[in-house]
């Protein structure tokens, strides 16, 4: 869903992913890093860097791993530590010397424009500043966090069914519990004291994800955007540790082989989503008839514009309480073809004539542009508007 909107999201993860396979790639081949290697990550983090600032985040990352050989060596080679230390130091003047030629001019334009080089003062003072803090955002935010990481979709607006979320979080808590049961298992045992290629590998990348979401909470404790497709950066590291753990978990168990139905689940619910929760949702609204209108239609007839009719509305007349919604349907009616689309202004108007809930859209959301409208077709175009909490009550809505 992310990949299918215009967003540097797309590309970062790729060259996240792809820096951090040819970093695990050069640290577990057991012999010097060639030169066409750290040419290749030296562009890929420059790309990154140049793509989003997550992109840094695998800057270190990167760097441990080509440390990886030298802590990693037997007691007779760390003897050489000199040697090594000068060989690494030339590895890392290298390709990092490359990533700044790629990207480096970008922090400098920044520091021209802006006065600072990584430019997040002023997103900020975009999007929107805020102060909170740690306790508080995690209790507010990170469930809402968690959700979207999984499968949240629109603008925060298209949620999955319940069950989808129960499983995701069942899968997520099988996966933490497999994960501690395997670590448990190797301190133990004493595992750990042997620091391997792949398991310094495995830290390595244990450390990309947890750097990016520190960067992550300090980002959204400066302004709002706590949203999971911002850990889309460490997707390789968060998704080989699930399965690490899924895996671990099933090994304990003894069946190891039932692991194989969490990726099987997980494709047909990546089939299912798609096509019954995001597509209903981005379906133009449907047309009627005169004899369809319903039982609570109120006439307007009212021309907005070159020929687009709004015939009336329809609504729930309840009472309603501040923090509740309110609910309508509008009817419109091209009477010939249209030529500009309209934007949308929809107001509630509560006591004294203040406003308790508006929204700026385009009829059906977006999906109906007037230009678009079949004339002589009527379309029922549903909305629904949270009033406000601090609403003054009672009063009669407009």
């Amino acid at each position: 869903f992310i990949n299918a909107s215009v967003s540097n999201d797309n590309l970062v993860i790729v060259l996240n992913t792809a820096a951090l396979t040819l970093g695990a790639y050069v640290a577990l081949s057991g012999r010097s890093a060639r030169k066409r290697d750290l040419v290749g990550l030296g562009l890929l983090l420059g790309a990154a860097a140049l793509t989003k600032l997550s992109g840094l985040v695998v800057w270190p990352i990167v760097a441990a791993m080509l440390a990886v050989p030298v802590w990693s060596a037997s007691a007779e080679a760390r003897g050489l530590w000199r040697t090594q230390a000068s060989g690494l130091l030339r590895q890392w003047l290298g390709v990092f010397g490359i990533a700044v030629i790629v990207c480096g001019w970008w922090y400098i334009r920044n520091v021209v424009l802006y006065g600072e080089v990584f430019g997040t003062n002023t997103m900020v003072a975009i999007a929107g500043p805020r102060a909170i803090g740690l306790v508080e955002l995690i209790a507010q935010e990170w469930y809402g966090f968690f959700l979207s990481f999984w499968a949240v979709f629109g603008v925060f607006t298209i949620l999955a069914p319940e069950w989808v979320y129960t499983f995701v979080s069942a899968l997520t808590l099988a996966a933490i519990v497999g994960g501690v049961w395997a670590l448990g298992a190797s301190v133990r045992s004493g595992d750990w004291r042997r620091p391997t290629p792949a398991r310094l590998i495995g830290v390595a990348l244990a450390m990309m994800a947890a750097l990016t979401l520190a960067a992550l909470i300090r980002w959204t404790q400066q302004t709002y955007a706590s949203q999971g497709r911002l850990m889309f950066g460490a997707i390789a590291p968060l998704a080989l540790g699930l399965a690490y753990g899924w895996w671990a978990l099933a090994d304990r168990l003894h069946v190891g082989r039932a692991v194989w139905v969490v990726p099987i689940a997980l494709a047909a619910l990546a089939l299912y989503l798609p096509v019954a929760v995001i597509a209903p949702r981005y379906r133009q609204p449907a047309t009627v008839v005169e004899a369809d209108l319903p039982q609570d239609f109120q006439r307007i007839d009212a021309r907005l514009g070159d020929g687009l009719d709004l015939l009336g509305v329809a609504y729930d007349p309840a009472p309603r309480h501040p923090g509740d919604s309110v609910a309508f349907t509008l009817y419109w009616r091209a009477e010939a073809p249209l030529t500009h689309d309209d934007s949308l202004a929809l107001v509630v108007y509560g006591r004294d004539e203040t406003v308790v809930s508006l929204a700026d859209t385009w009829p059906g959301g977006g999906l109906l542009p007037p230009t678009n409208m079949i004339p002589g077709a009527i379309y029922a175009d549903a909305y629904t508007l949270p009033v406000t909490r601090s609403a003054a009550a009672p009063t009669v809505l407009t």
